[in-house]
């Protein structure tokens, strides 16, 4: 499901370029960020790096764990893809981070029942997040190490979703509209207030674009780009 938190966008920021490696050209760098290996199913996603390193594919795991957050921020600087967490359907501070930098970022979206209502009535359809659970860690990440295109158009989208919805503006926007409910009681409709049709956001924000289907990604082109920034 979509969260609320906000960073600093200017701090966590892409660093302008891609990587064509396609795992046989060059290595391909994948970062995990564990601060608890059981939730976040480390164990899957090194067992899934192995499989396509045995494959023959110049995949590299980045693991970071109980590092100060400069260092997190620098290192994404220097790699391809986020590797967030497979477990339960959510994703937090750390995709967050990763779409901010321009990477393309795996998370588990894939219940129906915590997802629905945030795509039908919120703005989850819009984050470029390729859903990714155990059963299908090593598929969604071969795709991504042979596809530099597709991690290019996800990371960019990313980083227009994390400005767009995560940013400190975002976060104003949206405590703004609390108060002056609350406070000022202005008929400010809350519960509607990211409603992908009738919103007066959606109406004058451009919709975040990418080539997933409900986090998933069923082939294609992937879309033109633009500058990140």
């Amino acid at each position: 499901m979509p969260q609320m938190f906000s960073i600093d966008t200017e701090k966590w920021a892409p660093r302008g370029s891609y990587s064509a490696a396609d795992g046989r050209s060059g290595p391909v760098r994948v970062l995990h960020t564990p601060n608890h290996r059981g939730f976040k199913g480390t164990e899957f996603i090194v067992e899934a790096v192995e499989k396509l390193q045995a494959e023959g594919l110049q995949v590299e795991l980045v693991m970071l764990e109980g590092v100060p957050n400069d260092e997190v921020c620098r290192t994404m600087a220097g790699v391809d893809i986020m590797a967030e967490q497979l477990i339960y359907s959510c994703y937090a501070l750390s995709g967050i981070e990763g779409m901010a930098c321009g990477l393309p970022v795996m998370t588990n979206l894939a219940s129906e029942h915590q997802t629905r209502l945030y795509r039908r009535f919120s703005f989850l359809d819009e984050c470029p997040i390729l859903s990714t659970t155990p059963e299908n860690v090593a598929d969604n990440l071969r795709l991504l190490v042979t596809r530099p295109d597709l991690r290019e158009a996800l990371g960019r989208a990313g980083r227009a979703y994390a400005e767009k919805y995560h940013s400190y503006e975002a976060a104003r926007f949206l405590f703004e509209s609390v108060y002056a409910r609350i406070l000022d009681g202005r008929q400010v409709d809350l519960i509607n207030l990211y409603h992908p049709v009738t919103s007066e956001h959606a109406r004058i924000h451009e919709r975040v674009r990418h080539p997933l289907v409900e986090n998933r990604y069923v082939g294609g082109e992937a879309p033109a780009l633009r500058a990140v920034g």
